[in-house]
């Protein structure tokens, strides 16, 4: 059957599928990679309650990173026996009252360093200025 043979009414009716089908698939491909989360992510949300109990003080939650065993030694300036061959880094940002005096240093930013499969915390550090981003929050550096 010719183009112009084609009733008006089919020709529009293929164009709306066809162009359903194509959004379709171009949805599911766009949102198919953001269902699961990232190798070794998990581990980590699953060790926040862990790290929120080990920070004392009032805190916000800002981020969650997976490091390496050579990154957590860096950050807790101190050797760690090896559990696995990589560790949660989460942070949370410190809500302490503001320093009245100029010199005075507050610490910004509480660093928990958690190994994930025995959900032990290992250390915390308070830093200033985070080591790195922590937009993109699941990497091993």
């Amino acid at each position: 059957m010719s183009r112009s043979m084609m009733p008006l009414a089919w020709r529009r009716i293929l164009r709306i599928a066809a162009a359903a089908i194509i959004y379709g698939l171009a949805l599911a491909s766009c949102s198919s990679g953001r269902l699961q989360l990232s190798t070794g992510a998990a581990q980590c949300f699953e060790a926040l309650p862990i790290a929120q109990k080990a920070v004392t003080s009032p805190k916000i939650y800002y981020g969650v990173r997976l490091i390496s065993q050579k990154t957590a030694e860096s950050i807790l300036s101190r050797p760690i026996s090896p559990g696995g061959p990589d560790y949660c880094l989460i942070a949370y940002r410190l809500k302490l009252p503001q320093p009245t005096s100029a010199p005075y240093h507050v610490s910004r930013f509480a660093l928990v360093v958690v190994e994930p499969k025995a959900k032990q915390v290992l250390g915390i550090r308070d830093v200033r200025r985070l080591p790195f981003s922590f937009r993109r929050s699941v990497s091993v550096n």
